[in-house]
């Protein structure tokens, strides 16, 4: 069954290099998200990619701010480097986005600890990907390199497939010598509201609105004549 149109789904992957550490994150908005986001944008899925790139950046380093690093135990702020926009049509004439942004850990020190506070309610699937560079050793780590749906480029349908990763941790160090395989030790994620493929998240509460003279009219049951003139 199809992914539902109010969704969110996750990508994060953390390159570990003997100078930092690389993030690329990735969010792929469902048609409702994608919806909201042009509108408050004040875009549309047809305006020029230029404008739509420069958006893009902009709510990266928004989504940045509930993105949480601590390496070795002190709160690293992730430095932005760019984002880019790919808008998806849909066979019902709604749109879905893919914002892929990249940001750095400069000097971020091991070990790492990660989690994502984006859209905390939002269904979708929420994958952490961690891989080292040459000069790089893991020792333990939360997740390994692979890489299942490629940056969000093939997201499965399936919501019973769907990985609910938002939580990592990642311990290395540099060295020359032969890569050892890390040890892998998952770790828990934090809980999540989920919806099933058929559910819908409760629509909010309804306020009632102050009476206008128009709704005031259509509820009599007998106008005026001069009212109607």
């Amino acid at each position: 069954c199809a992914q539902p149109n109010f969704g969110v789904s996750h990508y994060t992957r953390l390159d570990l290099s003997v100078n930092g550490v690389d993030v690329a994150y990735v969010l792929e908005l469902r048609e409702v998200p994608t919806f909201t986001m042009l509108r408050d944008w004040k875009l549309g899925a047809k305006s020029s990619q230029s404008a739509l790139e420069q958006k893009a950046a902009e709510q990266a380093q928004e989504w940045a701010k509930g993105l949480e690093f601590r390496a070795a135990g002190k709160l690293v702020e992730p430095r932005f480097v760019s984002a880019d926009i790919r808008i998806r049509d849909m066979p019902d004439g709604q749109h879905v986005a893919r914002i892929a942004s990249t940001f750095k850990l400069l000097g971020a020190h091991s070990p790492l600890q990660f989690e994502d506070h984006n859209y905390p309610d939002r269904y979708g699937w929420k994958e952490i990907v961690i891989a080292s560079r040459p000069g790089v050793q893991i020792i333990t780590a939360s997740h390994d390199s692979t890489d299942l749906t490629s940056g969000l480029t093939s997201v499965p349908d399936s919501p019973n497939a769907s990985h609910q990763d938002l939580r990592a941790f990642v311990d290395w160090r540099t060295s020359t010598s032969p890569a050892v395989p890390p040890r892998i030790a998952p770790i828990p994620q934090p809980d999540r509201v989920q919806f099933s493929s058929d559910e819908k998240p409760a629509p909010p509460p309804l306020v009632p609105a102050k009476p206008d003279f128009l709704s005031h009219l259509l509820a009599m049951s007998q106008i005026p004549l001069q009212w109607v003139l």
